[in-house]
């Protein structure tokens, strides 16, 4: 019984590979050569009747004994374009799959590139407070900034506590590594306050951009820290 079930599965793998055409054209030539020498064998013993047929009879059984094989290879022809279609379409799914997956890397690289070149026309700035205190009715602080970054043009340098702008700082051009310093006013009105110090800028694209820096002011300890809040290229 074992061995019963072992070879229907293999049977129905033979049919299978068969009717899916991979072995149709050696089964057709197996077929069309024992089909031929049977039909050599048939005239052989009947070769007596052969003689007697008129022309016409003649073509009627020549027709008759070869009608089966050219059916035949026609069939087998019609499986071999539908495995030669099959392969080749495959082959172009393969090629559109690929094609797809160059172009997504291809944009995928583009859009690195265009990011690093963006990130190479942007500015790199540092500041460092110095000589900052409150006088009787002004606070007052002095500012150096430093461009470790690309060269950028229309540069407005904005310091600000509670709203109140205490001086716009304006260079036409700050190229990279160098340090720019100036100076800010503004009323002092509390012990602890905010200062905002806000740079705008215009890149080498010209493509607008502001960095922000936010510190904290104290009137006998000046300005104690002043770090990047906001960055908007």
């Amino acid at each position: 019984m074992e061995v019963q079930n072992s070879v229907e599965p293999s049977r129905v793998k033979n049919i299978k590979t068969f009717l899916s055409g991979k072995g149709i054209d050696c089964w057709a030539a197996i077929f069309s050569i024992s089909y031929i020498v049977a039909m050599v064998v048939l005239v052989i013993f009947k070769r007596d009747n052969l003689l007697t047929l008129g022309l016409n009879e003649v073509g009627d059984f020549l027709a008759g004994t070869f009608g089966p094989l050219g059916f035949l290879w026609l069939v087998v022809g019609y499986y071999q374009q539908r495995k030669e279609f099959q392969a080749s379409l495959r082959e172009m799914q393969n090629q559109s799959e690929t094609d797809r997956t160059r172009l997504a890397d291809d944009q995928r690289l583009q859009a690195e590139r265009h990011l690093q070149y963006r990130r190479s026309l942007l500015p790199i700035f540092h500041i460092e407070c110095s000589d900052a205190g409150c006088g009787e009715a002004t606070s007052r602080a002095t500012f150096k900034v430093t461009n470790s970054g690309a060269k950028v043009r229309s540069v407005i340098f904005d310091v600000a506590m509670k709203g109140q702008h205490g001086r716009q700082e304006r260079f036409s051009i700050f190229d990279a590594d160098e340090i720019k310093e100036f100076s800010a006013e503004w009323l002092c009105n509390d012990r602890d306050d905010r200062v905002v110090v806000e740079i705008s800028y215009m890149s080498q694209d010209f493509e607008s951009g502001v960095v922000r820096f936010v510190g904290g002011f104290n009137i006998f300890k000046g300005i104690t820290t002043l770090g990047l809040n906001e960055f908007n290229p």
